[in-house]
């Protein structure tokens, strides 16, 4: 039976076997004007975003938003009330290394 491949590679190639976890800073995040604050978390130049999502948020912030940033083909984004507390979190992201 014939190698399935798509534009001659074969499955194996189109993702490299290196995969990496990067954090942002834990930080209180940008505010935006509605009082909600976001972060953003970016794969390095080229490689492929897998996942993300936010980390370390204190019990008394609702997370609001938790997707893929606009724009952009690498990079999550966070956006969180913290309910008129103080309280600093993260993204955290998972990558491919192309």
């Amino acid at each position: 039976m014939p190698t399935a491949t798509l534009q001659g590679r074969a499955p194996a190639s189109f993702l490299a076997s290196s995969i990496y976890k990067k954090e942002s800073p834990i930080a209180a995040g940008t505010t935006l004007g509605d009082g909600t604050q976001v972060i953003s978390a970016s794969c390095e130049p080229g490689d492929v975003l897998l996942s993300g999502g936010p980390a370390n948020i204190n019990a008394t912030t609702t997370l609001l938003e938790s997707f893929p940033s606009p724009g952009t083909t690498n990079g999550w984004t966070a956006r969180v009330n913290k309910n008129g507390n103080t309280d600093n979190f993260s993204v955290v992201i998972l990558c491919a290394d192309q």
